[in-house]
């Protein structure tokens, strides 16, 4: 399991073609990047509006279930950019609370 802080760095890193707009084929992949971007974001500006000194962070385990956005040690958020929800869906937020993350 390991936790990393998101930041332009690792958002770069990790999602650079999000980041500069540089899309594939596969417009369901663009839908859901555009998506995370703006919660990111809107999660970045309430913890600093609010002057939360939280860590936001990306999570994942070595089996390579993950969960998008970790604040803290309080909060795991997973965005989906689906119509129909279902447990496969859910087994980032799972194997969190397995492992006492949150």
């Amino acid at each position: 399991m390991y936790k990393t802080t998101l930041d332009l760095k690792n958002l770069i890193k990790h999602k650079s073609k999000f980041l500069f707009g540089i899309f594939g084929k596969n417009q369901k992949n663009e839908k859901r990047l555009h998506l995370e971007n703006f919660i990111y974001n809107e999660l970045k500006a309430y913890l600093s509006y609010y002057r939360i000194k939280k860590e936001l962070c990306f999570w994942r385990t070595q089996s390579k279930h993950e969960v998008g956005f970790v604040i803290g040690n309080d909060v795991a958020i997973e965005v989906k950019a689906e119509k129909n929800i279902n447990s496969k869906h859910l087994k980032g937020l799972e194997a969190i609370r397995e492992e006492q993350i949150i």
